[in-house]
């Protein structure tokens, strides 16, 4: 195998098993990618520990400030260089408890490229909330996208303040079901027998129809079977510079789901070695970044909520389904470096552990980090991906939530 002594896999595993979680970094630094490695599979690593910190969910770096975010919506920073904790404070987007569908479970944090004023200290943070696949009662995912601002001031501390909500509303463009009264709001829980009506046989895809200002020639699919991941890209070229990406997958990504989708769609394998081929794929979806509120009161729609709908798609593009149980990750500079699989309590095809690489331009995976069978397999859970100092950093769940610098040979 070729040499991978230029990159670094920082490792951060964590005490709680969470679902999903995700790291970001907006440093001035290049991942480099080794032409020789397209498209291959990577399994040779060191790792040196780095230190230990709370657990979480969600993560995000900027500067050498570290920020851990639990179930709910709880926040603790850190430095990156020593390890010691600065302070823990809610985000504005916290909720009392992860035990309803609203709840924001954190599952992905990331910084954007942007501050909202000038002497910010970080630039405004991108959190993906929602705690269910489900749709809620206005036709939107529960999984939205919260726009924050992480501010410091003598008398409250470290705290946070919502700029905008973002949420994605497809329900006008899911075609009713026999049996369904109206536009049943759980059609997109499990991606189960209850949207036959918007399959098509031919391609595969679970195709939106007319409505609310979409034509359905346009020929986009359903984004995700529920629960898509916010992305922004913290450090943005030509292709993503303006836009924000959903990242989901056309069916459910865990085992319980196969054999009912197989059934219902006829489909002959559920995973899949190109992305035109019929079975599960991962989908990526691209908007225009709606525009920020130009101040902080409420005229100014600070703190709004604001709609994408699927008339608002600029592009869209799948990859192949060669690993499930999907996790988390980060854009930058274009790419995708997204985690997947659960290795915690049992291993196998559906837990296999690992990262991808998608480049958003070229619209593909080219490359892929197999984690199973290794120190970061058995007895882990990836959940974050993010970069810092040039280093591509995972999070996963362990014996301890620590921090390792992984050396790829």
């Amino acid at each position: 195998m070729p040499q991978y002594k230029w990159m670094k896999l920082i490792i951060v595993c964590l005490t709680v098993v969470l679902p999903v979680c995700f790291m970001m970094s907006c440093k001035n630094s290049d991942i480099k990618i080794n032409e020789q490695q397209k498209d291959s599979e990577i399994t040779g690593f060191d790792a040196e520990f780095k230190f230990s910190a709370e657990g979480g969910q969600g993560s995000a770096v900027f500067g050498d400030t570290f920020f851990a975010c639990s179930s709910r919506g709880a926040c603790a920073m850190y430095d990156m260089n020593t390890g010691e904790k600065i302070a823990a404070f809610d985000l504005a987007s916290a909720t009392e408890d992860n035990s309803h569908a609203y709840s924001n479970h954190s599952n992905q944090v990331m910084f954007g490229a942007e501050k909202f004023k000038e002497d910010d200290p970080f630039p405004l943070m991108y959190v993906t909330t929602g705690n269910s696949g489900e749709h809620d009662s206005s036709g939107a995912y529960y999984a939205k996208c919260a726009i924050e601002r992480v501010l410091h001031s003598e008398e409250k501390g470290w705290y946070s303040e919502l700029v905008m909500l973002l949420e994605f509303n497809d329900m006008e463009n899911i075609p009713n079901q026999t049996g369904n009264v109206g536009k049943n709001m759980n059609v997109n829980k499990n991606m189960g027998d209850l949207l036959t009506n918007m399959y098509d046989s031919e391609t595969g895809k679970f195709l939106y129809v007319d409505g609310n200002g979409y034509e359905q020639t346009k020929g986009y699919q359903k984004v995700s079977w529920g629960w898509p991941a916010w992305f922004t890209d913290c450090e943005p070229t030509e292709v993503t510079a303006g836009k924000i990406y959903l990242k989901g997958a056309r069916f459910r990504t865990t085992e319980a789901y196969e054999a009912l989708n197989k059934e219902v769609y006829g489909i002959e394998s559920y995973w899949t070695t190109d992305a035109n081929q019929k079975g599960n794929a991962y989908i990526v979806t691209e908007f225009n970044m709606p525009p920020l509120p130009k101040g902080t009161s409420a005229s100014d729609g600070y703190g709004a909520t604001f709609t994408l709908y699927p008339k608002d798609i600029t592009d869209q593009f799948t990859t192949e389904y060669d690993i499930g149980f999907t996790q988390g990750g980060v854009l930058y500079k274009g790419v995708i470096y997204y985690s997947y699989g659960n290795e915690k309590n049992e291993s196998g095809r559906y837990r296999k552990n690992g990262i991808q690489i998608i480049d958003i331009a070229s619209k593909k995976i080219t490359e892929k980090l197999n984690l199973s069978g290794t120190v970061l397999g058995l007895g882990k859970e990836p959940e974050c991906c993010s970069i810092w100092k040039g280093e591509l950093m995972l999070g996963l769940n362990g014996d301890g939530y620590e921090v390792y610098n992984i050396i790829l040979k």
